[in-house]
């Protein structure tokens, strides 16, 4: 039997595919799963699909017993029922699974993939699963503010700085740099002006190498969105009914920065809390999670014939 797992964000999709045994046969990367941040929702689902055709072809072909996407986009009901009409009719499985992201991060941690995420790349996303299969994402319910969303959050501190209305701060400059902008208001304006848009950086990891200089305004900044953070997967656990301390699985490019900062400020606001690095990469929780839903009894993957460069993060400011 073969079955694949994808993992969509807004920068990549990576898919896996591979037989019972765990030997990952099969693999293919395309552009972002993100019906939100695509001009054309359909764009989106191809490349989801284009990634999935791909790594099925490469395994052999066939038709897999389970298809697990795990996608950025993937947000509300209506999200999901569109995302699972499409890829079962372009990507044809015996069962097809859409969640979102934060979802298919839970299996980068704890073997039975119980627990909660939070997911820190080039967006933010955060979920629980409960043992019985409840599940529970935090999506567009923190919109309008995003607290939890470190690119906002820095945006923010370089701006209110640059005005005046927050201390002084390297994040202005820093940030106006990433943007090739003369300072953070036309940084600003590049991202939220008519016309054509750059495409969306993750800041997070410009915020934590200003925090890990000694930047006041930064370390306020790295400690308010754990905070926020912290107050969701508090919902998210209490939402699948899972007690506390309950396993967080942490996992995105931002989550490997070099400095704990982020990690630290988390355990601080959390206290008792098991926060785990993710041991794997997305992609290969989504494939664990086809095999689990597919009913197959495996203890590990086999990933030797990866390239190394699959999981490369797109630019991380």
């Amino acid at each position: 039997m073969l079955y694949l797992g994808v993992d969509g964000g807004m920068t990549k999709t990576i898919a896996l595919a591979c037989g019972a045994d765990g030997r990952i046969s099969g693999h293919a990367r395309a552009g972002s799963s993100d019906v939100y941040s695509a001009p054309d929702p359909e764009l989106a689902v191809s490349e989801v699909a284009r990634a999935a055709s791909a790594a099925v072809a490469a395994a052999g072909g066939g038709e897999p017993a389970c298809a697990y996407y795990s996608l950025s986009g993937a947000d509300w009901p209506v999200d999901i029922a569109y995302y699972e009409s499409e890829l079962s009719r372009r990507v044809p499985a015996v069962r097809t699974v859409v969640v979102n992201d934060a979802i298919g991060a839970i299996r980068c941690g704890p073997d039975d993939g119980v627990g909660c995420s939070l997911v820190c790349g080039t967006g933010t996303a955060l979920g629980a699963r409960a043992r019985d299969g409840r599940l529970w994402h935090m999506s567009f319910i923190a919109a309008p503010t995003f607290t939890t969303d470190l690119t906002r959050a820095t945006l923010d501190a370089a701006v209110r700085s640059e005005l005046g209305l927050l201390p002084p701060s390297s994040l202005s400059a820093r940030v106006a740099a990433a943007f090739g902008a003369p300072d953070a208001i036309a940084a600003i304006e590049r991202v939220t002006g008519r016309g054509p848009r750059p495409a969306r950086v993750s800041l997070g990891g410009l915020l934590l190498d200003c925090a890990s200089e000694g930047d006041a305004l930064a370390l306020e900044r790295v400690s308010w969105v754990a905070g926020e953070a912290a107050g969701y997967l508090r919902v998210a656990a209490r939402e699948c009914g899972l007690g506390e301390p309950t396993p967080i699985t942490l996992s995105g490019g931002v989550m490997r920065h070099p400095s704990s900062l982020l990690v630290d400020a988390l355990a601080e606001a959390l206290p008792g809390s098991e926060l785990l690095r993710a041991r794997r990469e997305p992609a290969h929780g989504a494939l664990l999670a086809a095999l689990d839903e597919g009913g197959a009894a495996l203890v590990s993957l086999d990933d030797s014939l990866l390239p190394r460069d699959l999981f490369a993060t797109a630019r991380l400011v």
